[in-house]
């Protein structure tokens, strides 16, 4: 009959296990360009739209004499809002 039975069943999968890679350039002025990829595939050049997750970035700076220090820490969060394991922490110095 050329019928498809459509499975309604759907497997759970867990949250994210792997964590990102950050790569922080310096821009122009007090700015920074973070980038970030997936730790079991740090070559792939995708940007985060292209990913079933988004990051969760919170951001620090601190002040230090003439310059700041932006430190910057990340996980993957899943559609489902479930998080991964927290990326080693990223430090770059930001001038003033």
């Amino acid at each position: 009959m050329g019928i498809t039975v459509r499975d309604t069943a759907r497997a759970r999968v867990g949250g994210p296990t792997t964590r990102p890679l950050a790569l922080v350039e310096s821009g122009q002025g007090l700015t920074q360009q973070l980038r970030l990829v997936d730790e079991s595939t740090p070559t792939r050049r995708a940007g985060l739209s292209d990913h079933d997750e988004q990051a969760d970035v919170p951001r620090r700076v601190q002040a230090r004499r003439r310059r700041q220090t932006a430190v910057y820490m990340a996980r993957w969060i899943n559609t489902r809002g479930e998080k991964g394991p927290w990326m080693e922490i990223a430090m770059a110095t930001v001038a003033a």
